[in-house]
């Protein structure tokens, strides 16, 4: 079984194997790096439409019978988060 603790400013994972890592808190949230981030950006009409089709065409895929979306539903859902993931990263996409 797989379980964290936080203590002592240190989080603890322990997992099935016995294995033990010791994560420091300040390594995973860092002011700074928060401060930097920047807030993301909103996609072009025809990015946003074109994840939107590939993802509903991969959702399509798996719950309908049809034999090309059925075959590539996961690679559809996929790609179509990818394309609005980087709609939302980049600002000319």
């Amino acid at each position: 079984m797989n379980y964290a603790t936080l203590s002592h400013n240190c989080i603890t994972l322990l997992t099935k194997n016995s294995l033990t890592f010791n994560f420091p808190v300040y390594l995973l949230i860092n002011k700074q790096n928060i401060k930097d981030m920047k807030a993301p950006n909103s996609p072009k009409k025809i990015t946003w439409l074109i994840g939107l089709i590939l993802g509903a065409l991969g959702i399509i895929g798996h719950y309908a019978h049809i034999q090309i979306l059925s075959e590539y539903n996961y690679l559809l859902l996929l790609v179509g988060f990818l394309v609005l993931a980087a709609g939302t990263t980049f600002r000319e996409i």
